[in-house]
């Protein structure tokens, strides 16, 4: 509450001195700003744009710049904190016509630094257009201004951004020169934040070339100083080295690296160009770790942002692999479709470019040809283009029939393995009826005539029960009217009444709903109980067996006994381990054994 108070008053004095200030317009003569208000007047602009205000800055300086004489050095200084708040708000083509203001009045008033910060600020639109060799034009004119006026820190700052626009056109030996002048002159001035900023274009030069390790190496010496450093300058930091962990699917690191840039950004704004590079590397980990849901729910949130500097042929490609990976293929035609109508606008605005520079540089003849060349080569690049759409979705298709082709081969076996299992169920009931019962009876027979009438109505129940319970475990329970608890609380009693013992424990320790649970889910994990307590008591002869229903969004169930005896012979593939696995297959579960001194247990949990 505290926070949201300054913040509010801090709004509300803004707005009061703009209120001040647009009626002392009323005045016709305009207030002078006299050298020891400057540092004051000043403020008056850079606190709103450092806190991320920026429409209060623009506003704030737009009232100074009409209705106030000042010096040329703090018009300014104004101006460019004008064009700063313009860019960082999003508004990147009202900050380059503002650009050429400000270049007009430093040359006019001899202020290299104004001419510098607006060339810089047309290179920065450039870039985030994809113009990026405008952008080096641009930048290159601002480095010129710098050396002729000895200005150390501009000519570091402009060598860096130079050697980013390179890299973005594939020209990295190029980049890395400039790049490692920008870290020399970042040294000599003792300036970390030029040196970590520097340093993390290097390692960008470096994946650019897939080099990965060779990114990570270079950025290890100076972990320790980018950790104290400012959000916008930890994030630049820590992009290249997870770009590196990510493509040599370093996923843990990748994501320690991730969860550190969003910690750097906490409170800055999502339309903040620091945000959205850390969400475009989620996008990446989440589809490294297949959970492609979650990374197209991202991409929505980008898209809603703005798409920070990538160009739109990209953000529809990377949204059609997504797609492609949800199996949603009519979505990615659509995105790939759009990415080559975007690819093919972004090659039909160069072409005009070039043209209407040719209209002042060639005769009329000339100009004729070039138009004809130029016309050729856009149809051949759209033709270009469209063979890439279809061949692309030519490889989507064939390679989500392939997936389905392997995905029924899998359930196909899954199904056998299955029926297997219930064979093998079978042959054992068989068995048992034959072997027990049948031999019970043949006995019995025998008996007959030498046993008391009270023994042979005893020996008679005893044979009865033998088959009642080999009734029940061939009966399936009744899901449709109870759920997995009650039946298992059922099973569990008539088991242990059965050996004249408790020998079987049940106990519900989560939270998870069992009454949602399907009938289908419920008769196999039934079934799974059955056959892990008949397998204990088997070759075991536990004292105890407990089954243990745990859980909260996921299901999952435990059964432990504390005499191993002969089960870590079954827990190998033999044709009882496949029945298990079969079963937890076809709900969807894992199925996992284990022995801990004298204790077995086995673990199904849901996926």
């Amino acid at each position: 509450m505290v926070i949201k108070y300054h913040v509010s008053v801090s709004s509300f004095l803004i707005c009061l001195i703009v209120v001040i200030l647009s009626l002392s317009a009323c005045d016709s003569r305009k207030k002078i700003i006299t050298s020891e208000e400057e540092e004051y007047v000043f403020n008056l602009v850079y606190q709103p744009g450092s806190e991320g205000r920026y429409l209060d800055a623009v506003s704030v300086s737009d009232s100074l710049l009409a209705n106030h004489d000042m010096s040329d050095t703090l018009r300014t200084y104004i101006m460019i904190e004008r064009l700063v708040a313009l860019v960082n708000s999003g508004n990147v083509d009202a900050g380059t016509a503002f650009a050429d203001t400000l270049a007009g009045f430093g040359r006019k008033s001899g202020i290299g630094e104004a001419v510098m910060q607006a060339m810089e600020v047309k290179g920065v639109a450039c870039r985030r257009k994809g113009n990026y060799e405008d952008a080096i034009k641009y930048y290159t004119e601002a480095l010129n201004v710098a050396r002729e006026e000895g200005n150390i820190e501009m000519e570091q700052t402009l060598s860096e951004v130079i050697g980013v626009a390179y890299v973005e056109i594939g020209r990295t030996d190029e980049a890395l020169d400039f790049e490692r002048r920008a870290l020399r002159l970042a040294e000599d001035m003792a300036d970390t934040t030029a040196i970590i900023s520097s340093a993390a274009s290097i390692s960008a030069c470096y994946t650019r070339e897939d080099k990965w390790h060779e990114a990570i190496e270079f950025l290890r010496p100076y972990s320790e100083i980018a950790a104290s450093m400012a959000p916008t300058m930890r994030v630049k930091f820590l992009t290249p080295m997870t770009k590196a962990y990510l493509a040599l699917d370093s996923i843990g690191q990748a994501e320690e690296s991730i969860a550190e840039m969003e910690k750097a950004v906490e409170g800055l704004p999502l339309s903040h160009q620091s945000v959205g590079v850390v969400l475009s590397a989620k996008s990446v980990l989440l589809a490294k770790e297949k959970r492609y849901k979650e990374q197209w729910e991202l991409y929505q949130l980008i898209d809603s942002l703005g798409s920070h500097g990538k160009g739109r042929n990209i953000t529809f490609i990377e949204r059609a692999e997504c797609s492609a990976n949800m199996n949603d293929y009519r979505r990615a035609y659509d995105m790939m479709w759009k990415a080559y109508t975007a690819l093919d606008s972004i090659r039909e605005s160069d072409i005009d470019t070039q043209l209407s520079e040719l209209s002042v540089r060639y005769d009329t003849l000339n100009k004729e040809l070039e138009i004809e060349r130029l016309t050729n080569h856009r149809r051949a690049l759209a033709a270009i283009a469209i063979g890439c759409v279809f061949f692309v979705v030519i490889i989507v298709l064939v390679a989500a029939n392939m997936r389905r082709r392997g995905h029924l081969r899998l359930e196909r076996e899954k199904h056998r393995q299955y029926i297997r299992g219930l064979e093998e169920e079978r042959a054992r009931m068989a068995r048992e009826l034959h072997d027990d019962v049948a031999g019970e009876l043949v006995g019995m027979q025998l008996e007959l005539d030498r046993l008391p009438r009270a023994e042979q109505g005893a020996r008679l129940l005893e044979i009865a029960g033998k088959v009642r319970r080999l009734s029940h475990e061939l009966m399936p329970p009744q899901f449709g009217d109870n759920s997995l608890t009650p039946l298992l609380v059922d099973y569990v009693r008539r088991t242990n009444e059965r050996h004249g013992s408790p020998l079987i424990a049940l106990t519900d320790e989560g939270s998870y709903d069992w009454a949602s649970l399907a009938p289908q889910r419920s008769y196999e994990l039934y079934r799974i109980v059955q056959e892990a307590v008949n397998n204990a008591i088997k070759h075991a002869a536990p004292t105890r067996i407990d089954i243990r229903l745990d859980g909260d969004e996921r299901f999952s169930l435990t059964i432990e006994n504390d005499g191993v005896g002969d089960m870590a012979g079954t827990a190998g593939d033999g044709i009882g381990m496949q029945t298990l696995r079969a079963r937890a297959d076809i709900i969807d579960a894992d199925i996992s054994m284990s022995i801990n001194g004298c204790k077995f247990t086995l673990s199904i949990k849901q996926r």
